[in-house]
């Protein structure tokens, strides 16, 4: 069984200036790979799977220095998000993929439980109470 656990964090300055650049990161990085889908469907009739996304997004990091800042998991589920969104979209389950905007977006989700180095080290950080 899998079992998922959500947490509060009050980060400090420092700390909260780290999350928004990943957050624009992780956007960019989607909006990014949601174009470079529309445009190969629009020349070849054929869009791109998620480990294409994800090699894209890694060239991407190399080209921009600045997507480099957040960890890479934070990167490869933006990949598993926007590839999951088009299965649902195919399979009638949900609505077409749109660009995201900073209002429209608010979501970091690592692959692990724990990422490698926390960015809140110092910050409080509260369990919320499972339902």
């Amino acid at each position: 069984m899998l079992r998922a656990t959500r947490f509060r964090i009050y980060p400090t300055a420092k700390q909260e200036l780290h999350f928004r650049r990943s957050f624009g990161c992780c956007r960019f990085a989607y909006n990014f790979a949601l174009n470079l889908v529309n445009e190969t469907y629009k020349e070849t009739g054929k869009g791109l799977g998620r480990f294409a996304i994800q090699k894209a997004i890694t060239e991407l990091k190399k080209e921009d220095e600045w997507m480099s800042e957040p960890y890479s998991q934070c990167l490869q589920v933006v990949a598993l998000s926007l590839s999951r969104t088009f299965i649902n979209f195919f399979e009638r389950r949900g609505d077409y993929p749109r660009f995201k905007s900073k209002s429209l977006f608010g979501k970091l989700s690592f692959g692990c439980l724990i990422p490698p180095s926390p960015p809140w080290e110092g910050g409080k950080c509260h369990k919320s109470p499972p339902f």
